[in-house]
């Protein structure tokens, strides 16, 4: 832009000197004078207009608009704004919907046989009802298939954090962003960075501000249960006799009981972890707790089915001598809702469950 600045001076200086001489003896000369001054402003606003495009490196051949957004695993260029994005598990599945979005793709938890979710309202547990897309099945949260992503071509692939080699498996076929998402509010922090590359800020203080509200609403419901039995132990398991866990408070749904007002009931040195910790049954009774909430599961497709792990649970001596058990305050929620979904959506259907397993309806 300096160079033609200074080529329009330079020409004016000398071609008004030319001029000056000449004008008398050639009218043609003004004539070419003004046509070349006319034209020396569009060549400078065009010069100018492609040196800032050459100045702006971020964007992509087609001229897109292009950004770097940082995930939990790296940097990924985005440029211009999705429209067909798969997501990677029910997690991802969750926040797509809250911003108002639709998948082109979807990968579950389990493994799914057909190739389309052709019904999501029977086929996607818990808020199937509220994708309308019929989404590809990208087979396996953990295994996903990158043939089937090849032949859908998404802008976007969203999913968990399963590690560099799955990160740069995915990112062959699309840019990929992953986010944990395992603990209280990691939720919120990966939706600000979705939001972000989808243009969809709005919506995500939105449905952010929308989530508190629930959750002073929860709470405010159930102040009377919270006061008379404040302590909660929260524990997960699909066979009493091989495996229980107690939820760390920093995991997402025993956060959830916390944001409520209750107290985690913690075995020693899971109170400064961000994982569970695995029990045996006999330190169940040393755990005194008001009320017990155990998340159970199988080997089937969820919603998952809880009579196995709560009959295990009446039959055994060990368990039937804990207060919670005497007062009959032990109740049993699937897994998959409580643990496994992690989102705005799963949020509000336990916040909407707590109250009915505690009778405060």
């Amino acid at each position: 832009m300096q160079i033609v600045t200074y080529m329009l001076i330079t020409f004016n200086k000398t071609f008004g000197i030319v001029y000056k001489r000449r004008a008398m003896r050639n009218r043609s000369h003004h004539f070419l004078r003004f046509l070349v001054l006319a034209m020396l402003p569009m060549f400078l606003i065009f010069a100018c207009s492609t040196n800032k495009v050459k100045n702006v490196g971020n964007t992509s051949a087609t001229g897109s608009l292009c950004q770097i957004v940082k995930h939990d695993i790296g940097e990924t260029k985005i440029c211009g704004q999705p429209q067909k994005v798969v997501v990677i598990g029910p997690h991802m599945l969750d926040i797509l919907l809250s911003l108002g979005m639709q998948p082109v793709g979807y990968a579950e938890s389990e493994p799914f046989k057909g190739s389309q979710f052709d019904n999501p309202t029977k086929q996607i547990p818990y808020f199937g009802s509220r994708v309308t897309s019929k989404p590809a099945n990208i087979g396996r949260r953990g295994e996903p298939s990158l043939e089937v992503l090849l032949k859908v071509k998404p802008d976007l692939i969203l999913g968990e954090n399963f590690g560099q080699e799955y990160y740069a498996k995915l990112s062959q076929v699309a840019p990929t962003l992953l986010f944990k998402g395992s603990l209280k509010d990691e939720w919120q922090r990966s939706m600000g960075v979705i939001a972000k590359a989808l243009g969809r800020e709005e919506q995500a203080q939105q449905v952010i501000a929308e989530h508190n509200q629930k959750i002073a609403t929860a709470r405010a419901k159930l102040a009377s249960v919270v006061a008379a039995h404040p302590r909660v132990l929260l524990l997960g398991s699909n066979d009493l006799k091989e495996y229980i866990q107690v939820r760390s408070d920093a995991e997402y749904s025993a956060g959830l009981l916390k944001d409520l007002g209750f107290k985690l009931v913690l075995p020693p040195g899971v109170e400064t972890t961000t994982d569970g910790k695995q029990l045996s049954l006999e330190v169940l009774p040393q755990l005194n707790a008001d009320t017990i909430i155990v998340e159970t599961w199988n080997n089937g497709f969820p919603p998952y089915d809880l009579e196995k792990v709560k009959s295990e649970w009446s039959q055994t001596p060990i368990t039937q001598t804990m207060q919670a058990s005497r007062e009959k305050r032990v109740y049993f929620v699937d897994y998959h809702l409580w643990s496994n979904i992690r989102g705005p959506i799963s949020a509000e259907l336990i916040l909407d469950e707590v109250p009915k397993l505690l009778k405060q309806n």
